[in-house]
Parts: structure tokens; C-alpha cells; sequence
């Protein structure tokens, strides 16, 4: 069965109820990392901009459908998916994405990320024109074959799609710094080749640059 990945982009109602909201979720995480063998990863994040003080971000990584169905049956995450009820916690229209899966094998974690002192995180959202999402493929196992083999400050690299949304593709990427992201990673090659090939296919790419808040990105020893 595929690893199933959530993706949210949460708006919180003030800097105080997100503080609120991180403290329950590093909770959640932490009961999941010692208690849940099918949650693979749980955290939340915040933007590397500041200024944004009330934006959040939640990934999750499950076994599959039964590990998910499970984490959301605990009698904790139940009262905060209560709570996110009241009324009191969120504002404006959320991004939920709550099947993603990667594509084959188009993923790898190294065990650094768990040590790893401040993380740099993107998120990237790409739209492909319709019917074009094949042609990127070739390029994008260039790319996460460079970032295993060759990049060890590339510490998390996936590529992930949605079987809702046929024409998007996403990449979950962790890096030990920013620099390392533009100094190494974006002058690589194989990300060279792919925006030289594959940028005229895309009608829109959007990135979330994150940092971690709480939770764990990693169980174990990381994946080849």
C-alpha cells in the first residue's frame, strides 16, 4: 500500500491561538513519534517570513489508510479537530490535500534531518498544462537521484502527487540551509535540465518556505 500524505495550509485567527495550536500539535507528535508505528512523520511548520504570524502548516505521513484512520480515532486528536470546530481557531479558506502520495520511488530522508538544528523547508506546488505531467517525470528522477547520490545537505527530497488533481505534481524538500538549497541544489544539473525542459509545461509554481514548529520529520534510520 502507498505511504499516505496530508498537506495543510492553515489560517489562524490570531499569533496567540497559533501558539496554542503549535503546542498541540508538538503534543500529537510527540505521542505519535513513541505510540503510532504507521505515522512516519507529523509536524507543523511556520513561514520563514516573520511578518506572517498567523499562517500554519501541518504534513503528515501515515502507512496507509488504516495507520491515518487510526491517529484520527485517538481521543487527543479528536478534541482538537473539536476544537478547530468552535468557531474560535481558523479563518479564511484552508488548503487541505489529505491523499498525496509519492510517485515510485521519487523520495529519500537522510538520518541527519533529525538533528538537523534549523532546517530550511520548502513546499512546492506545481500545475502542469493538462496532460503534460509525463513529460516531467524523466526530469524529476534526475532530480531526486542527484539529491540522494550527491547532495548531503539535501536532507528530505519527494515528489508527490495527488490523485484528485491529475495536472499537479508537489515537492516536499528539506535542506540543512537556505544556502545549501540555492548555492548547491538550484545549480545542480539535474535541476538545470529539468527548468530548461520542463518550465515551459507548467502554468503555475508556487513555494511555501518553511520552518519547523514541532513535531518530527523522521522515524528510524531515514530511506535509501
Amino acid at each position: 500500500m502507498l505511504n499516505r500524505i496530508v498537506f495543510c495550509q492553515l489560517f489562524t485567527k490570531s499569533k496567540g491561538v497559533r501558539d496554542v495550536f503549535i503546542e498541540k500539535l508538538t503534543k500529537a507528535g510527540d505521542d505519535a513519534e513513541k505510540n503510532e508505528p504507521g505515522t512516519l512523520k507529523y509536524a507543523c511548520f511556520v513561514p520563514v517570513d516573520e511578518s506572517d504570524e498567523t499562517t500554519l502548516y501541518v504534513i503528515e505521513e501515515y502507512t496507509g489508510d488504516e495507520a491515518f484512520d487510526t491517529h484520527m480515532a485517538l481521543p487527543d486528536v479528536q478534541d482538537m479537530v473539536k476544537w478547530l470546530g468552535t468557531g474560535e481557531v481558523l479563518t479564511g479558506d484552508m488548503k487541505v490535500k489529505m491523499n498525496l502520495t509519492y510517485i515510485d520511488d521519487f523520495f529519500f530522508t537522510r538520518p541527519e534531518v533529525k538533528t538537523a538544528k534549523d532546517p530550511f523547508i520548502a513546499f512546492a506546488e506545481l500545475e502542469y498544462k493538462p496532460g503534460t505531467v509525463a513529460q516531467s517525470i524523466p526530469y524529476w528522477k534526475a532530480v531526486v537521484e542527484e539529491g540522494r547520490n550527491n547532495e548531503p545537505g539535501t536532507l528530505m527530497y519527494g515528489i508527490v502527487r495527488d490523485p484528485e488533481a491529475e495536472n499537479m505534481l508537489y515537492a516536499l524538500e528539506v535542506y540543512e540551509s537556505k544556502d545549501y538549497l540555492y548555492d548547491v541544489h538550484v545549480k545542480s544539473n539535474a535541476i538545470q535540465e529539468s527548468i530548461k525542459n520542463t518550465k515551459h509545461l507548467r502554468n503555475n509554481l508556487t513555494h511555501h518556505f518553511l520552518k519547523l514548529a514541532g513535531g518530527f520529520l523522521m522515524k528510524g534510520n531515514g530511506s535509501p
